[in-house]
């Protein structure tokens, strides 16, 4: 069965797309780290079983996971949500307590390093590589297979209107919209919880 997946990094419009796909009535979680195992090797990996009871995932871990979704759910969505690299470093520097804090759990803090390539936000450089290089290989990877993947930036006038179309969905009843989170420095309750949901 396919699924809709979220898989632009974090700070790209991953919570406004999660609700955004809440409003269209997918049973949506944003950043499921309880999605994280470890296998008879040791080896982190994503729990497709549980992965299997939900309609919708965005953000980490499933953008780390996103070839391994692919193949084992493949009729899905995917969602590389987008912004200019050097806002998307601003931003991601201003939850610098949120990303050290998670970056402390044992299993996340593998995922961090092996999407981000650093534990330290002040090292840019390496941040925005890794940034281009996740959007150059999400977008190689669907290169032959354009319906299968929508590249969005949710600030774009007609981004919800891109989003319904791409999932063959009417225009919410709310009207045309994006829903708008994570402007400042903190989280949302919803996503803490979203983080430590079964």
């Amino acid at each position: 069965m396919g699924k809709v997946l979220g898989i632009g990094l974090g700070r790209t419009g991953t919570t406004s797309l999660t609700y955004a796909l809440r409003d269209l009535g997918y049973h949506a979680r944003h950043c499921p780290y309880r999605l994280l195992r470890r296998d008879e090797r040791g080896v982190v990996v994503l729990d497709m079983e549980r992965a299997a009871r939900l309609d919708a995932i965005t953000d980490l871990p499933v953008a780390r996971f996103y070839r391994e979704l692919d193949h084992v759910f493949p009729s899905s969505k995917f969602i590389l949500t987008i912004r200019d690299a050097d806002s998307w470093v601003c931003s991601m520097r201003k939850i610098f307590l949120m990303n050290t804090a998670i970056s402390l759990l044992p299993k996340t803090r593998e995922i961090f390093y092996d999407i981000y390539g650093t534990r330290m936000l002040s090292r840019t450089d390496i941040l925005i590589e890794r940034f281009n290089a996740h959007n150059r290989e999400v977008q190689a990877h669907f290169a032959d297979r354009p319906s299968d993947l929508l590249v969005l930036d949710v600030r774009a006038p007609d981004a919800l209107g891109e989003l319904c179309r791409f999932l063959g969905k009417p225009m919410p009843p709310r009207g045309a919209t994006f829903p708008k989170f994570h402007s400042g420095r903190f989280t949302t309750l919803r996503n803490m919880w979203d983080f430590i949901a079964p």
